[in-house]
C-alpha cells in the first residue's frame, strides 16, 4: 500500500503546495538542495538588497548549473564567479571578480572543488559559505511534492538516493508521472547506476568514419539525423526506430557499434545481456523476470537512451520450446516482448539494440513491426574496412603510413582480432623501448606461417577452388588469402548477397561453391584433404546445413512438412531416409563442382600458384582469369 511520507508539513501547507503550479524535476530538487544548504536566514540574505559574495561548494559539477538556476529563482540580479582549472586562469577571473564586487554587485561562486577551482581574490573576499549535501530520502520527498502527483511510497525510506549525481536522480522523476513510479525509477537505478558513455573517447571512432560497419552505418547515420531532428522538435518519437538486432560472427563489433552510435546519436547506452540476468539472479525465474524488468526499468530511468541487449538468441523461439520446457520458459520470453512493447509503460525514449551471433535462433516474434524491426548484418570487414579499424586502435602511431597493404594482409579477420593486432605490436614495442615500427604490426598480421610448402599449396588450391568455382556460378568476390587465422588455413571472401529470398537453384550453386574447395583438390591431388571438413564451421558441416535446411525447413524439395532448424539435426541422426536424400542431394552437387573444377583448372592452378608467393589474391584477379576461360582464352 503506498503510504505518504510525513514531512512535518502543517495541512494548510500541504494543500497550498499540492495546488502550486508543478515545476521541472531538475528546478526541484535544485531548488530543495539550496534551502537545505542556506536555511531560512540565507535565503533572506540572498533575496534581500544587501550586497553578498558567498561561496557555494555542491556534491558534483553536475549540480552546478541547476544551483545556479535555483539561485537566479530567488535573485535574478545575482553574479557568478567563473570556475577555471589553471591557476594563470584564475587569476586573470579574480581581476573581473573584484571589478564586480568593487560595483556593489552580489557574487556568488558555485563550484564543486570552490578552493581549487574559483579565483583566489574571491575566495578571500568571501563573506559566507554554505555546502550543498546529497539528498536524503525525505528530501526527495520534498522536492516530489513540487513536480510530481500522488503518493510518496513508504519504501522511498529504505533508497539510498545519495549515491545518485544530480542528472540520473532528475532523470528517474519527470515532471507528470506519479511518484509511485518516480520511487520504482530511483530503486531500479539504484540497483546498477548508469553511467552515461563519454562522448569522445579516443578508442572508437565516429559514426561517419566507421566504414567497416557498412549497413549498420548507414542504419546509424539515419537514425542521428532523426534524433537531431528530435531535439529541434521537427519529429516526435513515433517516427524515429524502435530499434534493431545487430547480427554477425563474433569479434565482428557489435558492442563497439552500439557504443559508437550512443556517441554519434549523444544518448547514454545501457549496457545488458540476456547471460547477465541469469548470473545476476541466481537463475530462479522469478529472480530472473524481476532482472530483466529491472533492466527494462533502468533505461526507462535514464531515457532517452539507447538500450543494448546482448545474446539475444539466448531467449528461445516460443515454436522451438520443448513441451518440458514451456513451463519455465513462456513465462520469462512473454514477459520479455511485454517489457520490448511497453518499457515501464511507454517505450518513448528508449531505442532497443538487440546483438546476436545467430540471427537464425532469433524468434520472428523479436524483429516484427514495432518490436526490433529489422536485422543488421555487421560482418567481418574488407580491406579498406580493416585499414580503418587498425587506425583507430593505433591513433597517433604510424601516422601518415598508408595501412591498407597490411589491411589486406589480414582480410579476413574479426574487428576484435585487429585489436588485438594493435595491442601485440605496441607490446613488442615497448619491451624494445621504441616506437611501434610497421614490421611490429606486420609480424602480428602475418605471423610466421610453420606448415610444409605442401601443405601451404594445398590450401591455396582448397582456396582457388572456393573462388574460382565460385565465381563461375556467378558468386561475387572480394579477396583469397592463404594467410593462417587461428584455426583457419586461409578463406576464400565473397561479397554479401543482398537478395532476401532464394529458390533451390540459387541454394543448391552456393553450395556447389562450398564444395568446390574439395572438388579442386580432388581434381589436382586425386582426392581432398580433412581441410574440408572436421569442425563445426567447416565447409561439410555448412553444405550439409544448408541441404538439409532445403528439405526440412523451405519446403523446396517435394515435402511441404515444416521442421524446426533445432530439430534438424535429430532429423539427420535418427531419420534414415532424410539423411539418405542429403547425402543424394550432396553427392550430386559434389559431382557439379568436380566437372567445373576440371574445366577451370587452369585457372585454379594459376590462382593456387599466386596464392603461394604472394598469400593473397583480389576478387578482380581471379575474375579476369575465369572471363579468360570463359572467352576461350
Amino acid at each position: 500500500m503506498d503510504v505518504e511520507i510525513n514531512d512535518d508539513e502543517e495541512p494548510e501547507k500541504a494543500a497550498a503546495s499540492s495546488s502550486a503550479k508543478p515545476v521541472s524535476s531538475r528546478l526541484a530538487v535544485a531548488s530543495v538542495a539550496l534551502d537545505l544548504a542556506l536555511g531560512a536566514p540565507g535565503r533572506r540574505l540572498f533575496k534581500g538588497k544587501n550586497w553578498i559574495a558567498a561561496v557555494i561548494q555542491v556534491p558534483t559539477d553536475q549540480w552546478v548549473e541547476p544551483i545556479k538556476e535555483a539561485l537566479h529563482a530567488i535573485n535574478p540580479t545575482i553574479k557568478f564567479a567563473t570556475e577555471y582549472e589553471k591557476p594563470a586562469s584564475r587569476t586573470a577571473e579574480g581581476s573581473t571578480v573584484a571589478a564586480t564586487i568593487a560595483r556593489g554587485q552580489s557574487v556568488v561562486g558555485v563550484s564543486a572543488a570552490p578552493d581549487r577551482r574559483l579565483p583566489a581574490v574571491f575566495l578571500t573576499a568571501a563573506t559566507h559559505r554554505y555546502k550543498v549535501a546529497p539528498l536524503t530520502p525525505r528530501d526527495v520527498a520534498s522536492a516530489m511534492k513540487r513536480c510530481l502527483t500522488g503518493k510518496t511510497p513508504a519504501s522511498l525510506n529504505g533508497l539510498d538516493v545519495s549515491e545518485l549525481d544530480f542528472d540520473l536522480l532528475c532523470a528517474c522523476m519527470p515532471m507528470g508521472i506519479r511518484k509511485a513510479a518516480a520511487v520504482e525509477r530511483l530503486s531500479c537505478a539504484l540497483v546498477r547506476p548508469v553511467q552515461p558513455m563519454a562522448s569522445t573517447d579516443p578508442a572508437y571512432p565516429s559514426l561517419e568514419d566507421a566504414v567497416e560497419y557498412g549497413e549498420a552505418r548507414v542504419w546509424g547515420l539515419a537514425l542521428k539525423t532523426d534524433i537531431a531532428d528530435l531535439r529541434e522538435k521537427k519529429v516526435s518519437w513515433s517516427d524515429i526506430d524502435r530499434g534493431a538486432v545487430l547480427e554477425g560472427p563474433p569479434g565482428s563489433g557489435k558492442t563497439t557499434f552500439a557504443r559508437i552510435l550512443g556517441d554519434a546519436c549523444r544518448l547514454p547506452v545501457i549496457m545488458g545481456s540476456i547471460s547477465e540476468l541469469f548470473a545476476s539472479s541466481g537463475g530462479h525465474l522469478d529472480d530472473v523476470i524481476k532482472a530483466q524488468r529491472k533492466l527494462f526499468a533502468q533505461a526507462a530511468a535514464a531515457a532517452p537512451c539507447i538500450l543494448f541487449i546482448d545474446e539475444l538468441n539466448a531467449l528461445p523461439d516460443p515454436s522451438t520450446i520443448s513441451p518440458r520446457g514451456k513451463d519455465w520458459w513462456l513465462p520469462l520470453i512473454y514477459d520479455f516482448y511485454l517489457l520490448l512493447d511497453s518499457a515501464m509503460s511507454s517505450r518513448e525514449g528508449i531505442i532497443v539494440v538487440g546483438a546476436t551471433n545467430l540471427i537464425e535462433e532469433i524468434s520472428p516474434a523479436l524483429l516484427r513491426p514495432g518490436r526490433l524491426e529489422r536485422a543488421i548484418h555487421i560482418g567481418i570487414p574488407d580491406s579498406d574496412g580493416l585499414a580503418n579499424i587498425l587506425r583507430t586502435h593505433l591513433r597517433e602511431d604510424l601516422k601518415g603510413q598508408d595501412l591498407l597493404p597490411l589491411a589486406k594482409a589480414g582480410v579476413g579477420a574479426t574487428a576484435a582480432e585487429a585489436m588485438e593486432w594493435v595491442r601485440a605490436a605496441r607490446r613488442t614495442s615497448r619491451r624494445a623501448g621504441r616506437p611501434l615500427v610497421w614490421e611490429d604490426l606486420m609480424a602480428q598480421i602475418t605471423p610466421l606461417d610453420t606448415r610444409s610448402e605442401t601443405d601451404r599449396y594445398r590450401a591455396a588450391v582448397h582456396e582457388a577452388g572456393h573462388g574460382v568455382i565460385g565465381l563461375a556460378l556467378g558468386e561475387p568476390l572480394k579477396e583469397i588469402s592463404i594467410v593462417r587465422r587461428g584455426a583457419s588455413g586461409g578463406r576464400a571472401t565473397f561479397e554479401k548477397v543482398t537478395e532476401t529470398l532464394f529458390d533451390r537453384e540459387r541454394m543448391e550453386r552456393h553450395v556447389t561453391m562450398v564444395l568446390g574447395a574439395s572438388a579442386a583438390e580432388a581434381e589436382i591431388f586425386g582426392s581432398p584433404s580433412s581441410g574440408a571438413g572436421g569442425r563445426p564451421d567447416s565447409d561439410l558441416a555448412r553444405a550439409t546445413e544448408l541441404m538439409a535446411t532445403l528439405r526440412c525447413s523451405y519446403g523446396m524439395a517435394g515435402s511441404l512438412l515444416w521442421v524446426a532448424p533445432g530439430e534438424m539435426t535429430a532429423l539427420l541422426k535418427f531419420d534414415p531416409a532424410f539423411r539418405h536424400a542429403v547425402e543424394g542431394d550432396l553427392q550430386r552437387l559434389f559431382a557439379d563442382a568436380q566437372r567445373l573444377a576440371s574445366q577451370y583448372r587452369k585457372q585454379i592452378l594459376a590462382v593456387a600458384d599466386l596464392l603461394t608467393r604472394e598469400g593473397q589474391v583480389s576478387g578482380t584477379q581471379v575474375a579476369v582469369m575465369v572471363a579468360q576461360r570463359a572467352a576461350g582464352q
